[in-house]
């Protein structure tokens, strides 16, 4: 570069892009660790509602759907963590729109990748809200 402060805009940008990237992919694996740890309890408590002779067939769908749906996002969220977002500087004078460019792609990949997240939140969710009408069900019961 001729201009060194463009140089340094360049260089911040890439290294913002990069620690965006790696704190959003933090944070979802976070969320894909507790949803994991959530359908073990849900196992657990639907293996004892077996042993008391309960229905779980719709509560062991919605947690094979949540693990699906876990294991769909995981998928992503490591290929997400392995790309890059330097810039390529093809010259000086298109460095903005390569900026623009990588940042738009940095958008988009971590808007698929928290879908998939979301998408797996809601499995998880459908699946507790199927262990607690069993669970209800017991009580009633009783």
């Amino acid at each position: 570069f001729k201009d060194t402060v463009k140089a340094e805009r360049v260089e911040r940008i890439n290294t913002i892009l990069g620690s965006v990237n790696t704190k959003r992919t933090t944070t979802m694996q976070a969320n894909l660790e507790k949803m994991t740890a959530i359908v073990s309890r849900l196992e657990t408590k639907l293996t004892e509602l077996e042993s008391e002779g309960k229905d779980t067939s719709s509560a062991k769908l919605a947690i094979a759907s949540a693990k699906t749906a876990i294991e769909t996002a995981k998928t992503a969220l490591t290929a997400q963590v392995a790309k890059d977002y330097t810039i390529a500087i093809t010259s000086e004078s298109t460095v903005k729109t390569d900026a623009a460019t990588m940042r738009t792609s940095l958008h988009t990949d971590l808007q698929t990748v928290h879908q998939l997240v979301v998408t797996a939140r809601q499995a998880v969710a459908k699946a507790i809200s199927e262990t607690k009408s069993l669970l209800g069900k017991v009580e009633d019961g009783e």
